[in-house]
């Protein structure tokens, strides 16, 4: 299944070719988290797999946010992005009051991640954001994608190159299923697709194109450099976001551990993300239930089995059914885009049951991820 030649390839790709800013780290970055994450929306053929344009789009946004915010270059002549995607940015800061002086990154971050995946953009914002999700799919079809391979688009082969300036002009919200519906998809041989799906956290890893980006971040910034501050902006570990799941919880009386059954008395207890963040870096809804403290603790980073997660799946569909009557267009799309998908014509609760075994599966049985087991 795994092609060497491939493998030999992006390695060179990562290591030796030739780049004039951190563009092609961050496609590579999110291609690896694309094929990892959402299996459920690729398009499999004879010897291409299509992924969504979109969530590349989405997680080149949020990956360039902080360096945008802190003015902190990612390309020679300390440049942090082109012109007019930093215009779209310093709009959307300013329509949201996020003032440098007075905003730490993180708090930021977190202020446009949570409006963008909770749908609270006023109309606009959602046009910023439009914008600001066009741009960056132009700048990402002609300029890295391009370039990467030995030829143009021999290696990302996309359906579209350009995006009309009324793309998002008619959209009331914008979240990841617009992203994903309104940019196509793009092809990947299959050979780069098996690699970057089975080895990719090894390329991710600090070794490769992690610490590339770095190298390169730490090249552009030599007069304002914090190592530092930098390595939190490119790891994002201080981005976890619970505070919005425990709004929804506080109405309700009975809270009990999801993986245990006890009930936590005087609202003690933590929210935890039954796919692990440091693994999967996702605050949706469905991935973030109440646990006791000691269960938390106990649990980490492991990965509940398929097995566990059945076994818990009433209290799991408990707290789900809680999400889905309050705030249930939320709920959805982030089921249907990060969870399920939309090959089916009705999605049901148990098939998210099943999606989120089969996530697990794929993390214990070919990432090799440690099974929670208390």
């Amino acid at each position: 299944m795994i092609d060497v030649k491939a493998f030999k390839e992006i390695n060179k790709i990562i290591e030796r070719d030739a780049t004039s800013s951190t563009y092609k780290f961050i496609l590579l970055k999110n291609t690896i988290e694309i094929c990892q994450k959402f299996e459920h929306l690729i398009k499999i053929s004879d010897k291409l797999v299509y992924l969504p344009l979109g969530l590349l789009v989405e997680g080149w946004i949020f990956d360039y946010l902080p360096f945008v915010f802190k003015r902190i270059s990612q390309q020679p002549k300390y440049k942090v992005l082109n012109t007019p995607i930093e215009n779209e940015y310093e709009n959307l800061f300013k329509s949201m009051n996020l003032d440098r002086n007075k905003t730490i990154w993180q708090d930021a971050y977190v202020n446009i991640y949570n409006a963008y995946h909770n749908l609270e953009f006023n109309k606009k914002q959602v046009f910023i954001f439009g914008n600001l999700a066009r741009l960056t799919a132009k700048t990402i079809v002609n300029m890295p994608m391009r370039y990467i391979g030995s030829m143009p688009y021999t290696i990302f082969i996309p359906e579209k190159k350009s995006f009309g300036r009324g793309s998002f002009s008619n959209v009331k919200i914008i979240h990841r299923g617009i992203l994903i519906s309104g940019f196509g998809y793009f092809g990947l041989p299959k050979e780069y697709y098996y690699v970057f799906r089975y080895f990719g956290q090894s390329l991710y890893g600090t070794s490769t194109i992690i610490r590339r980006w770095k190298e390169k971040t730490y090249k552009y910034n030599k007069k304002n450099i914090i190592k530092d501050e930098i390595d939190s902006m490119i790891l994002k570990s201080e981005v976890r976001e619970v505070e919005s799941v425990k709004k929804l919880l506080f109405a309700n009386i009975d809270i009990q551990c999801v993986w245990s059954g006890e009930i936590l008395k005087n609202r003690k207890y933590d929210i935890d993300h039954i796919l692990p963040f440091s693994i999967w870096q996702n605050n949706d809804f469905w991935n973030l239930l109440p646990s006791s403290p000691k269960i938390n603790n106990k649990k980490r980073d492991k990965i509940p089995p398929p097995q566990l997660i059945k076994k818990r799946a009433e209290a799991i569909l408990y707290y789900w059914q809680i999400y889905e009557k309050q705030i249930p267009e939320v709920f959805w799309y982030q089921i249907k885009t990060s969870l399920v998908g939309n090959s089916k014509i009705s999605i049901s609760l148990n098939d998210c049951i099943d999606a989120l075994c089969m996530k697990a599966d794929y993390l214990i049985r070919d990432r090799g991820f440690d099974i929670f087991d208390f």
